[in-house]
């Protein structure tokens, strides 16, 4: 089964960045149990950046200045030809993480639903 994961970084207009999304995306749903009084569902993957289009202050990138807390991005589990939704998250966090080559770059995103 694959994923699909998709950032609304402009009002009303899914992007889908699936390509450079590494193979794990972890999601987490809020409820425990009937009686849990419910935390919030959380996501979390980790997106290529080898050319910094996922960098949060690179005026270069196509997604900028957009690439901020409180963008809404999704997640879709794809099954053959099925889509199933998976959940609809607010982003928390974009951590950027790099290593001594330059080209290595990458992103790990955080989003909850609440």
């Amino acid at each position: 089964m694959g994923s699909i994961v998709e950032i609304e970084f402009t009002s009303g207009v899914w992007t889908d960045v699936s390509a450079y999304v590494q193979p794990t995306v972890e999601s987490a749903f809020g409820i425990g149990s009937w009686d849990d009084d419910g935390q919030a569902g959380t996501i979390t993957f980790v997106l290529e950046n080898d050319d910094g289009r996922f960098t949060p202050d690179n005026p270069l990138s196509p997604y900028w200045p957009n690439i901020v807390e409180g963008v809404r991005c999704r997640h879709r589990l794809l099954n053959a030809s099925t889509t199933y939704p998976s959940g609809v998250y607010f982003v928390k966090s974009w951590v950027l993480n790099t290593t001594e080559i330059a080209r290595d770059s990458t992103v790990t995103v955080t989003g909850a639903d609440k």
